[in-house]
């Protein structure tokens, strides 16, 4: 039986969802409900709240290869999205890939936006001394 928000979600999108999210702000879903990112992906591939949201919950269960791919893919459907880039900084420095995650944490900060002092946060973190 799925959870009455998870219903909600494949019975039609939010057209109040922000388009942007950060990853210290989005509730992870348990790993029994991690399949609802995917289903939301099938009904709206384009939707950049759910592949960000899938790759949280990836992020959340330790799967840094999943949470990339989604992350990575977000930022070619969305190139404009700063918390995307920010999201797939973090991981590539998790993944140990400075010089990409320094690359993509440039981006965010370039694209600037709300969150611009988390962007410089993470771009500071990569260039600290391993």
């Amino acid at each position: 039986m799925r959870p009455p928000q998870v219903a909600a979600l494949l019975e039609r999108p939010d057209p109040l969802l922000p388009e942007r999210t950060e990853l210290a702000a989005t509730p992870f879903f348990p790993q029994e409900l991690y399949q609802c990112g995917p289903a939301a992906l099938a009904r709206w591939p384009d939707h950049l709240l759910a592949r960000i949201g899938l790759g949280n919950s990836a992020y959340a269960l330790g799967d840094l290869a999943a949470a990339e791919m989604s992350y990575r893919r977000a930022t070619l459907d969305h190139p404009e999205a700063a918390d995307a880039w920010n999201n797939l900084a973090q991981v590539l420095l998790e993944l140990n890939r400075r010089s990409e995650a320094r690359a993509a944490a440039e981006r965010a900060v370039a694209l600037g936006g709300p969150r611009l002092a988390q962007y410089q946060a993470t771009l500071r973190a990569i260039a600290e001394p391993r």
